[in-house]
């Protein structure tokens, strides 16, 4: 494999994500979506309030909600992450709050299955950026990143156009 340059390989990370999520629309609009209902949640105090109580309730962790980034596109695998986290209490509180949006079965499908996919790449992302990245870790990494997107199955079909795009897209700038 001739590879040019290793000096940002989370940079080619960024560019095959950010090319493979846009091959899917609708992964654009569930993100779209996802930052709206952030947003609006942020905005009024008493609906926050009241994703605080309901966390107890459910016994789920008190986190709040991350905003996305344009720059990161971890950025979005953290909101979606949290979103999915927090599920059930944002399900009720879309319920309880006509100004927020709900999310639908196929949009948390949806959310799951990128997060599916992107997650080895988080996983990627934070080991490299806590040490300096040298060819010994960046080469194994970019392999095992590449076997992860051809091995993982998928429960929606169209999420394989993606998977391969992002493949593409990081062989591409890794051959220079």
């Amino acid at each position: 494999m001739d590879v040019a340059s290793f000096d940002c390989f989370s940079h080619k990370i960024q560019l095959a994500i950010n090319e493979g999520i846009k091959i899917q629309p609708s992964i654009g609009t569930l993100i779209g979506k996802a930052k709206a209902f952030v947003r609006t949640l942020r905005k009024a105090y008493a609906v926050s309030g009241h994703l605080r109580d309901l966390q107890k309730e459910l016994d789920l962790p008190d986190h709040c909600l991350i905003q996305h980034i344009e720059t990161r596109w971890n950025s979005a695998f953290y909101l979606l992450e949290r979103l999915v986290e927090q599920r059930e209490a944002i399900t009720i509180l879309s319920a309880e709050h006509a100004n927020l949006s709900s999310f639908t079965k196929l949009e948390w499908s949806l959310a799951e299955s990128l997060l599916s996919i992107l997650k080895p790449f988080e996983d990627a992302t934070k080991e490299l950026g806590s040490r300096s990245t040298t060819i010994a870790s960046v080469i194994p990494t970019f392999k095992a990143l590449i076997y992860e997107l051809e091995a993982k199955e998928n429960n929606l079909s169209y999420m394989r156009g993606v998977k391969d795009a992002i493949k593409k897209g990081l062989e591409r700038r890794m051959q220079g």
